[in-house]
């Protein structure tokens, strides 16, 4: 549960800044010298895209991400520009309309383990790539899931949090957020991920009220978990506070009922919810960072995306700017 770190691109000066941080990034993890080089490749090529590529610039996004027992680098590069035409071309390696170091997107594609885009006519951009060290294999999971993570913008550390737990026929997925932001929300929602991790889960509703108690020690927290039941088709979902949960699915869309309150403080109502989980369907779980104004069916072929993509658009779409924001989308894996 590591949040992701920012950086403005509007210049080319700020490119630099950005693979240093990456190179940086990777070697902190045990990157050897050539992963590093292909991590700071890529953040270069993103990074430099922003400037070339769009008149107001963008954002990057990075993190340390783990996959089993292997260490990668996620970076997400985000803007509002003009878009990609013709991106089935553009992606082809040694492409590049503005002959950069890597040549383009082909060469991100080629030097990351995972990759993905979305990009609308006058909407933007989004690209997620991940970068794992060489002997990383993709593995089988029950879920897919992706977050997007960002702090109060000036701080440190994240208020938010999130965790998850797999299991053979699904999984569980918890989202908090720290009343506030700062190291005192940081610490809540550590102490909820925490105890979660060490925890077995009755159900949703029994674990938020087992937590309450121990949340007292903290400022508390809104949270909410959700039980994804693959075999049984069914999403069972407790809330206390502002952390939204909607279900999407090519059917249209549910939201998830969550009860007024703040766990360790003044919880409200211990109560679950239990709702079908359609073919094709994602979880998408945000703390109140994001704006609730959002309509999934403005984005086509979205929902067929990776569900750190999703989360990212999300972000780049309807993050409120004056709070911690978390979004987690998950769906079935194969």
């Amino acid at each position: 549960m590591k949040h992701h770190r920012w950086y403005q691109v509007l210049e080319l000066s700020q490119v630099g800044e950005v693979r240093r941080a990456a190179s940086e990034m990777a070697f902190s993890i045990g990157f050897c010298a050539e992963d590093a080089g292909r991590v700071a490749i890529v953040a270069t090529e993103l990074a430099s895209n922003l400037v070339k590529h769009t008149t107001e610039g963008g954002e990057i996004l990075m993190a340390a991400v783990e996959a089993g027992d292997c260490f990668g680098i996620e970076i997400i590069s985000l803007d509002k520009g003009p878009g990609i035409e013709n991106l089935q071309h553009m992606l082809l390696d040694g492409v590049s309309t503005a002959g950069t170091v890597g040549n383009g997107l082909g060469a991100i594609r080629r030097l990351s383990q995972v990759f993905d885009i979305y990009t609308r006519p006058e909407q933007g951009t989004v690209i997620v790539a991940r970068i794992f060290e060489r002997r990383w294999q993709p593995a089988a999971v029950s879920l897919e899931v992706g977050a997007i993570m960002r702090p109060f913008p000036g701080e440190n550390v994240c208020g938010d949090g999130w965790a998850v737990r797999f299991s053979v026929g699904g999984g569980e997925i918890l989202v908090t957020d720290g009343l506030g932001h700062g190291s005192q929300a940081a610490a809540a929602s550590l102490d909820a991920v925490r105890f979660f991790r060490e925890t077995a889960t009755p159900s949703p509703a029994q674990f938020i009220r087992s937590i309450d108690a121990p949340m007292r020690y903290t400022r508390g927290a809104a949270m909410a978990l959700a039980s994804i039941d693959l075999v049984q088709r069914k999403v069972i979902y407790a809330g206390v506070g502002n952390i939204a949960g909607r279900i999407l699915s090519p059917q249209g869309s549910a939201g998830c009922l969550s009860y007024n309150g703040t766990v360790g403080l003044n919880p409200g109502r211990f109560q679950e919810n239990t709702y079908p989980w359609p073919e094709q369907a994602l979880l998408v779980m945000h703390s109140d960072g994001l704006t609730s104004r959002w309509d999934h069916t403005a984005y086509p072929g979205l929902l067929t995306r990776l569900p750190t993509l999703v989360a990212a658009v999300l972000y780049r779409d309807f993050f409120r700017g004056n709070d911690d924001v978390t979004v987690v989308v998950v769906r079935q894996g194969c």
